[in-house]
């Protein structure tokens, strides 16, 4: 889980951190911090800090992080409100890895979590009073299957993988523009339209695997703020997943 690689030298090079809040999927609390100390503070990753502490590490531990019960597929992202205010007051930095990297995922479960997920952080952190940066962290795979020496580059609104790729295989879509909301209703009027639950899955799978615009989950929108590009009513309320 990446947030372990972040938290790691956040702890040791900067200990006099405020709080790190970590966006968990589970129950409850309890929950929560149970899989807090399962996948962060217990592991082998976290030794040089422990040995930095010593008997106070988990002390210390706890006093930096803050498990956060959410949901990444719900409004502001399930975080209970008094929780969301208190996040929205003291956060300066918000760094997004969540995703879906399923190959063969239903089209409508990756375009909620890689795509509208992603929207719905956006939105939340418009309430941010002290937000400094906004970082979106991706996979290898947003750089499609080009090869050798990789420079990093922003995705803009309307951007594919395939833009710029000189792979004969992806010649014919070269000029693809990607209508990311015509993509959203795609899913979710074929969804709606089909009964039976096997059917839908099926159809939801083969929308995903059909061409270039399935990549849709891996596009990055560049802007200073991003969010503006869309609108939280017309893609909160239109697309209800």
């Amino acid at each position: 889980i990446l947030f372990r690689f972040l938290i790691d030298p956040i702890l040791r090079t900067n200990p006099d951190v405020g709080k790190v809040y970590v966006l968990i999927k589970a129950k409850d609390n309890e929950a929560a911090m149970k899989r807090l100390k399962n996948e962060v503070e217990d592991t082998e990753l976290f030794r040089c800090l422990q040995e930095i502490h010593g008997k106070n590490y988990h002390s210390f531990v706890l006093s930096k992080q803050v498990p956060v019960v959410g949901n990444f597929r719900e409004a502001y992202i399930g975080i209970a409100p008094e929780l969301a205010k208190e996040i929205a007051e003291e956060v300066d930095v918000i760094v997004n890895s969540a995703a879906n990297t399923t190959f063969d995922e239903r089209y409508d479960v990756a375009l909620d979590i890689n795509t509208v997920g992603p929207f719905r952080i956006m939105s939340f952190a418009q309430r941010f009073r002290r937000l400094k940066l906004f970082l979106q962290v991706s996979t290898a795979y947003v750089n499609g299957q080009r090869q050798g020496l990789i420079l990093e580059k922003p995705f803009c609104l309307g951007d594919t993988i395939t833009k710029g790729i000189g792979s004969s295989d992806f010649s014919a879509h070269q000029n693809t523009v990607l209508d990311i909301e015509a993509e959203i209703k795609l899913a979710f009027d074929s969804r709606r339209h089909s009964s039976a639950s096997a059917s839908v899955t099926q159809e939801m799978k083969e929308l995903g695997s059909r061409g270039p615009n399935s990549m849709v989950g891996k596009t990055l929108m560049c802007s200073q703020r991003p969010w503006a590009r869309w609108s939280s009513t017309a893609c909160e309320e239109r697309y209800r997943w």
